[in-house]
């Protein structure tokens, strides 16, 4: 079975929380991003931004062993809407997807 993303998962957001005082607070909903198929093995799968690809706007990152979406505690990048790539491999197979991702301000 060929490698693929799960086709459900596209769009991610995260917030910018401004306080009535005006302390700033961001939270990014951790998300644990799925592939299925490939041959993993032992080694399992590894995640980056591919070669030319665009890396996921600032303060958010994204594991590279266990393909979880996370804040990376750096203020993130202004509201907006940003697209990213990312690819997975298990080594001798690879899959490339451009996710979504929208910094709300609330």
């Amino acid at each position: 079975m060929p490698l693929r993303f799960e086709d459900r998962q596209n769009l991610f957001t995260a917030w910018k929380i401004v306080e009535t005082d005006g302390t700033v607070r961001y939270y990014v909903t951790p998300e644990k991003l799925l592939v299925y198929g490939g041959s993993p093995g032992v080694e399992g799968y590894v995640w980056s931004t591919p070669i030319g690809g665009r890396p996921p706007p600032f303060g958010i990152v994204i594991d590279s062993l266990t393909g979880v979406l996370h804040w990376s505690g750096s203020p993130l990048s202004p509201p907006g809407v940003y697209y990213f790539d990312l690819e997975v491999t298990d080594g001798s197979s690879t899959a490339t997807r451009t996710f979504t991702i929208e910094v709300k301000e609330y």
